[in-house]
């Protein structure tokens, strides 16, 4: 087994999508995480413009963002990647962390779905602003029965 194939083997048991773009947004190659991210069977994405895979709000730029990030050429991590959106192939907008790094003319693309951690966020925020809420009627009513005794 050749290190390109034993690779592409292991990254065919990445549960993220990895994608493997070119400087005009054709997707070169991608993974068998791609069925289970975005529900495209690797093969039919192969030769595809990105956007197939993007909002339709998100398109007219990206060009733009392609461009930028080639002419910095850096790795953006996923923590910087909060709020994408990625177009499932059902039409399904997905939350996903996308981490970049450049490789020659293309753009290597982890695409995680985070779906599941934002709305698990959301509950948590809805979940302290209760507390919240809980923790002042609180005080208002332990408030009024110390003026009540006289305390």
């Amino acid at each position: 087994m050749s290190e390109s194939s034993g690779a592409s083997s292991l990254l065919a048991h990445v549960p993220d999508a990895v994608l493997v773009v070119t400087r005009e947004g054709l997707i070169q190659e991608a993974t068998g995480g791609c069925a289970a991210v975005l529900g495209w069977p690797a093969e039919e994405l192969q030769g595809q413009s990105l956007e197939v895979l993007l909002p339709e709000h998100a398109r007219r730029a990206h060009g733009a963002l392609i461009d930028g990030f080639f002419a910095r050429a850096s790795r953006r991590e996923m923590s910087e990647s909060r709020g994408i959106q990625a177009r499932h192939r059902d039409g399904q907008l997905l939350s996903v962390d996308v981490r970049l790094a450049p490789h020659g003319d293309c753009v290597v693309a982890v695409v995680r779905d985070v779906g599941r951690r934002v709305r698990a966020e959301a509950q948590v925020a809805e979940t302290n602003e209760t507390l919240r809420e809980t923790n002042l009627e609180l005080r208002r009513v332990g408030a009024e029965r110390n003026r009540a005794l006289g305390v």
